[in-house]
């Protein structure tokens, strides 16, 4: 069943969204018409409210439905964080969006290596990545929108315990975490961290983490990275 993130007022079991582009796909890609199920999500303050609702009507600007299933749950924070490089190229930063919000991150922020080929993020750029976040949240039927912001490492607030995936030092360091701390994982820039990304973000050795002996790219790292936490990560 399609999920949405979006908008839309509800009046007993009674649904309206006036959203054309949410119609559209419903019309022009899902080919969705009366009767049809889907369901409806947006976060309200600390809590998530989704409904499941069958079509009544749908046309270019709003649809109508009936609500057949509602719930609110308390919106959960994992505390997670990637701290992640910005990479060579804006196609690995999409790639990464995506897999790593379907993997639940909390949070991801960008910053900029020494070896960063690209050095900012415009707002159009911005915009798109928070699109395929919203569209990898409803593939995967979360209920939490990631966030995604660019960072300075030498003013940001570091997180209870930040690891590093390097693979210039061989490391057998575990992840263990805690769901009651905030925890990090630093990932580097195609050709690794230098010397000054350590200084900067005050790294020790005790905290390299090693994902194997096989050199990965950047965003094989951050998606590697992001299931450690997940599958390590106590609810």
């Amino acid at each position: 069943m399609q999920l949405f993130v979006c908008d839309y007022e509800q009046i007993g079991e009674r649904v309206t969204v006036n959203d054309s582009g949410i119609c559209r796909q419903m019309r022009q890609v899902l080919r969705m018409k009366s009767w049809d199920r889907c369901q409806l999500q947006k976060i309200e303050a600390d809590h998530v409210h989704r409904v499941t609702i069958v079509l009544d009507s749908l046309t270019k600007q709003v649809l109508h439905g009936t609500v057949v299933q509602e719930e609110n749950r308390e919106v959960l924070n994992n505390n997670s964080i990637i701290y992640l490089a910005l990479p060579n190229k804006l196609s690995k930063l999409e790639l990464i969006c995506q897999k790593i919000t379907e993997l639940w991150i909390h949070r991801l922020c960008l910053w900029k290596a020494e070896r960063s080929q690209l050095k900012t993020i415009s707002p159009a750029k911005r915009t798109r990545l928070q699109k395929i976040i919203l569209e990898a949240v409803e593939q995967a039927h979360l209920r939490h929108v990631p966030e995604i912001v660019l960072i300075d490492p030498t003013i940001e607030k570091r997180p209870d315990r930040l690891y590093v995936a390097d693979f210039g030092w061989k490391s057998s360091l575990s992840m263990t975490l805690d769901s009651s701390k905030q925890l990090g994982l630093l990932v580097g820039p195609e050709w690794g961290l230098t010397p000054k990304d350590y200084a900067c973000w005050w790294v020790v050795q005790e905290n390299v983490v090693s994902f194997g002996e096989s050199v990965l790219r950047m965003e094989t790292a951050a998606i590697v990275g992001a299931w450690r936490i997940k599958n390590n990560h106590k609810e």
